[in-house]
């Protein structure tokens, strides 16, 4: 068992290592070229789950989403990776200085670790709710990992192409519209439920896809009629939890240039490459 602490709840909590069986299932996940990116992110985040070792009643799967970040999946996946393949990380870099690539093997133990805890157990994000066209809309301040795979329902792109367009990049070049109708509904998967016509309607549960993708038709539809400044005031880009750990490696001296740089560690990344290849 591999001691975490989860930054958006400050809290403590033991994982195990991946069974042959998780490893099988991360393989065919990330192997699955056709699998959208909710597909590969739900089976990852399941294996996640059932790594988790708590001694008091385990929550409810999509509950246990609504409670953590996005940002939480990092530190996670660092105990399990630890807990898994042993303290030693052997990575393929590449110099920030001639981009000439060599190999590295890092000791675990020896990270920097960045980042800011939830030490005071504070609420991280409110419940709020705004009126417009006579309906009402209810959302969360910020995104737990449950609105995280909501979002993700609309999506046709893989996980990986999902990523590099966050980063900036276009593999599939998209066209503006559809770049900016990926951001929108990244921003509004924080609704929960609306009211119209004195009808509450809840968002639906991550295993009915056509309802929850329907849902979001409707309420996509009326929202994109919002002026933008009011969309913008109040839906703002950055939703993302205000607590994380970050893990990087300090290169005293890069075998290829000789000098020093960071090298800013991703466990999610190492997650599937390392189960491809063991």
């Amino acid at each position: 068992m591999f001691e975490c602490l989860i930054p958006s709840l400050g809290q403590q909590v033991m994982v195990r290592g991946l069974t042959l069986q998780d490893e099988l299932n991360v393989q065919t996940t990330v192997q699955l070229l056709s699998g959208t990116a909710y597909d590969q992110m739900l089976k990852i985040v399941k294996i996640v789950y059932e790594c988790l070792e708590i001694e008091k009643e385990k929550p409810l799967f999509e509950d246990w989403l609504n409670t953590i970040a996005e940002s939480d999946l990092d530190p996670l996946l660092y105990g399990i990776f630890h807990e898994t393949y042993g303290p030693t990380l052997k990575l393929q870099e590449v110099c920030p200085t001639n981009n000439e690539s060599y190999s590295i093997q890092i000791d675990l133990s020896s990270l920097v670790i960045d980042g800011t805890v939830n030490t005071e157990n504070v609420a991280w994000y409110e419940k709020r709710e705004i009126v417009y066209n006579n309906i009402t809309y209810r959302f969360l301040s910020k995104r737990t990992l449950l609105a995280t795979l909501a979002a993700l329902c609309v999506s046709p792109f893989s996980l990986t192409d999902l990523i590099r367009i966050q980063n900036g990049e276009n593999p599939a070049n998209l066209n503006e519209d559809i770049l900016k109708s990926i951001k929108f509904s990244s921003l509004t998967s924080t609704i929960y439920e609306i009211e119209k016509g004195g009808k509450v309607i809840h968002r639906p549960g991550l295993q009915q896809l056509v309802k929850i993708r329907d849902w979001f038709n409707i309420t996509l539809s009326d929202l994109l009629k919002m002026p933008r400044a009011k969309f913008n005031e109040t839906f703002p880009n950055d939703i993302s939890s205000p607590f994380t750990t970050l893990f990087s490696y300090h290169v005293t001296k890069c075998p290829q240039c000789g000098k020093k740089h960071k090298i800013v560690l991703d466990f999610f990344r190492y997650f599937w490459q390392y189960s491809i290849t063991s």
